[in-house]
């Protein structure tokens, strides 16, 4: 079987735009991820009544439930009730949950793993709470949640956290959501950023919709 390398070379550019379109998400994503687990880890090692319930089940249901799944609730749940987002703001809103329960269990060990004699050390000096979580709590827990926090951001890049985007037409272009026989005849060509070992996003030429042609970004 030969090669189209014409059909490479055109199809290069796209490489480049996935690659950086990659590399934008899960940068925002780690971020917020981080942001999200520092704040429902704290919340579970001080055992915040009336809330450590709700962010345990928070870090069980976005752990347990496919990325994919969360993306549709997102992107076509919450128009039901009128709340319209973008594509980019549903993959980082979508990534950040799933993350954040990734990384609240990351930053939750490094805390429990700081040893008692340290906090009621702290304690008999006179420091109160957030003076022991500033200066001895939070310093040893990330340095020791590093390697967790790591691979969690790995996997974010690598596209295991993969954002499948066939879904997501431009409403401003296409006037509405795409209904299941618009995304059933949607041709897809897979397409990974240079420097990406997996499949970060699917890329669809074009979809008509309405009489017009919807470029999916």
């Amino acid at each position: 079987m030969n090669l189209d390398w014409e059909f490479i070379v055109e199809s290069l550019p796209l490489y480049g735009e996935a690659m950086w379109l990659t590399l934008k998400i899960a940068f925002f994503a780690i971020l917020f991820s981080l942001v999200v687990g520092l704040l429902c880890s704290t919340v579970l090692y001080y055992k915040v009544r009336g809330i450590s319930g709700i962010i345990v089940a928070y870090i069980e249901l976005s752990r347990n439930t496919p990325l994919l799944v969360q993306l549709y609730f997102l992107y076509y749940g919450f128009t039901k009730i009128g709340l319209h987002m973008s594509e980019m703001t549903c993959a980082i809103v979508g990534m950040t949950f799933l993350g954040g329960g990734y990384m609240a269990e990351a930053f939750r060990g490094g805390m429990e793993a700081v040893s008692k004699t340290q906090t009621e050390s702290g304690l008999s000096l006179g420091l109160s709470k957030i003076q022991l979580a500033r200066y001895v709590i939070l310093p040893q827990a990330f340095a020791i949640s590093v390697p967790s926090l790591g691979a969690n951001a790995i996997f974010f890049a690598q596209g295991d956290f993969h954002c499948w985007r066939h879904c997501f037409i431009r409403s401003d272009e296409c006037g509405k959501r795409p209904d299941r026989h618009v995304l059933q005849n949607n041709r897809i060509a897979n397409s990974a950023g240079i420097g990406i070992s997996r499949p970060a996003f699917t890329f669809v030429d074009t979809a008509d919709v309405g009489g017009k042609e919807g470029a999916i970004c």
